[in-house]
């Protein structure tokens, strides 16, 4: 039996997604470097939804929710000042 979703700030989030982000931490933010807290934690699509991207754990990565804020629908080499 599948997991019931619970959500994340109103999404939908499996046990099993969470699960993975959390075995994989390592409590810092992939794009900015700083220490992830309680109060600054966020999880982020690399590959916005929006952009084809999808909300398997593959696409997903912790953040803190500044960067999550202004990467908003930019694709990582976008936002990391690549292109």
């Amino acid at each position: 039996k599948e997991p019931k979703p619970q959500t994340y700030r109103g999404r939908k989030s499996s046990c099993y997604q969470r699960a993975m982000l959390s075995s994989c931490s390592i409590g810092i933010c992939s794009y900015c470097g700083c220490k992830l807290t309680k109060a600054n934690f966020s999880v982020d699509h690399v590959v916005p939804c929006i952009k084809g991207g999808t909300s398997s754990y593959f696409n997903l990565t912790e953040c803190c929710i500044t960067c999550n804020e202004q990467k908003g629908s930019q694709d990582l080499l976008s936002f990391m000042g690549v292109l």
